[in-house]
C-alpha cells in the first residue's frame, strides 16, 4: 500500500508541474522553430534554411520592422503588409573536399503563365557560405515556389531543399499592425 501512495505522488508531480523543456542544438547553436535542416550523407554536405518576411509595426508615430520566420514547408500565406521576403541557406561542407554548384529555381504562378527561373549562384568547395535569396513579391494573387538545387561538376543533381511555396496578395495586412 505504501509504493501505491508513493507511486501516485510521483504521478500527480509529473503531471501537475516541474515539466522539464530540453533546448535542442545543431551545430553547437540553438535550434529555432521554422527552420529546415538537411544533410547528404554522401557528400558531407548541411544545410539549415530560414524562410523570413518583414513587416512594420507602429510604435506612436514611428514604424518598427520586424522579421517573421514562416513555416517553410507547405502553403504560407503573405499578408499585403509585408515589406520584404528572404530565404536565409546556410551551407556547411564538413567534408570540404566534396565541390558543388549551388542554383536557385523560382517558379512563379499566376493566372494562366509560369515563369521559372534558375539562376547558378556558386560553385566551389567552401566549407561554410551563406546565401540570403530575395523573393518575389509581385505575383499579384499568384503562387511561388522557391528550392535551391545542389548539383555535382557536371550539374548532376545531388540533392535539394524542400520547396517553400507562399501566396502572396491574398490575405488582408496583418492585425497585429497597431
Amino acid at each position: 500500500m505504501k509504493w501505491y501512495r508513493i507511486t501516485l505522488l510521483l504521478m500527480v508531480m509529473l503531471i501537475s508541474g516541474c515539466a522539464v523543456y530540453p533546448t535542442i542544438y545543431v551545430d553547437g547553436q540553438t535550434a529555432l522553430d521554422n527552420v529546415m535542416y538537411s544533410e547528404n550523407a554522401d557528400t558531407g554536405i548541411k544545410t539549415k534554411a530560414v524562410f523570413i518576411r518583414t513587416h512594420g509595426l507602429t510604435e506612436g508615430d514611428e514604424e518598427l520592422v520586424v522579421r517573421e520566420y514562416l513555416e517553410p514547408v507547405g502553403i504560407t500565406e503573405i499578408p499585403k503588409n509585408t515589406k520584404s521576403l528572404f530565404y536565409n541557406l546556410q551551407v556547411i561542407n564538413t567534408s570540404k573536399r566534396a565541390f558543388y554548384n549551388v542554383v536557385k529555381v523560382i517558379t512563379t504562378r499566376w493566372e494562366q503563365a509560369t515563369l521559372v527561373e534558375r539562376v547558378h549562384i556558386y560553385r566551389g568547395r567552401l566549407s561554410y557560405k551563406e546565401f540570403m535569396f530575395s523573393l518575389p513579391m509581385d505575383t499579384k494573387g499568384g503562387e511561388a515556389e522557391f528550392y535551391v538545387r545542389f548539383e555535382d561538376e557536371n550539374g548532376k543533381l545531388l540533392f535539394s531543399t524542400l520547396r517553400s511555396r507562399y501566396w502572396y496578395n491574398s490575405v488582408p495586412d496583418d492585425s497585429t499592425n497597431n
